[in-house]
């Protein structure tokens, strides 16, 4: 064994070989980088797919949004063949004043051709039934107008509320879906019910109305025609509920 020289050759292929494991070192970094990129590749397609997942929602909400306005386009014109017909049916009663008008003239003319005809002489009883008759005519007819007077009245009301409530309904339906898109959409106002105006001040969040005074609450559910019993809280729920 003192003897035995080394083995170079056998030293020198192991050399090598540790000088090929020591090149190896150098790719211990682009190993660990191509894993960190497989992980941001994966981090991106989850992403990818969630932004996918909220588009598609978003597209949804779109098109019920889109449905919803068609539906009040076709409200719109329905009201307005309401509004043609009552405006024609209004035209008609109108006419018929004319006419009644015209009738009450014509008996109060005759009544006074009537009292020509009788002097203070004559004998009342062929002149009061006649003048009896007549006035009992004509306070039928004054009743009569005061009825179709009413009745235009009450035609105009019931028309204006009933458009107030169709468009509130409308407006409640768009601005739930609004909120649904974008949550601080600002609310669209609503209109007074009896008088088909838009109400002045209306919240636009709905924030805005469970931070509403006692006084305020009670302001608009009175202009919307709801009820206003029950605690602030409860009334701002109801309110809340008219609008989105």
């Amino acid at each position: 064994m003192a003897n035995q020289q080394p083995d170079f050759n056998a030293l020198g292929q192991h050399l090598e070989a540790a000088a090929v494991q020591f090149r190896r070192f150098s790719n211990i970094p682009r190993v660990v980088e191509a894993q960190r990129l497989d992980r941001l590749e994966n981090r991106l397609d989850h992403l990818e797919n969630r932004l996918n997942s909220v588009q598609n929602e978003r597209n949804s909400v779109q098109d019920e949004l889109n449905d919803v306005q068609d539906e009040l386009a076709g409200v719109q014109d329905e009201l307005a063949g309401v509004q043609d017909e009552l405006a024609g049916v209004q035209d008609e009663l109108a006419g018929v004043q004319d006419e009644l008008a015209g009738v009450q003239d014509e008996l109060h003319s005759l009544k006074n051709q009537t009292r020509n005809l009788f002097n203070e002489n004559e004998i009342d009883t062929t002149r009061n039934p006649i003048n009896n008759s007549l006035n009992q005519n004509i306070a039928q007819l004054t009743s009569l107008q005061g009825q179709n007077t009413s009745f235009l009245r009450q035609t105009d009301q019931n028309r204006i509320t009933q458009n107030a409530r169709e468009y509130n309904s409308i407006t409640k339906n768009l601005n739930r879906n609004g909120i649904t898109i974008n949550p601080r959409h600002r609310l669209l106002p609503l209109r007074n019910i009896f008088t088909g105006i838009t109400i002045d001040n209306c919240p636009r969040t709905r924030g805005e109305i469970h931070r509403l005074s006692q006084r305020e609450v009670d302001r608009l559910l009175t202009l919307l025609d709801l009820p206003r019993h029950g605690t602030l809280n409860q009334k701002r729920l109801v309110l809340a509920d008219s609008f989105c």
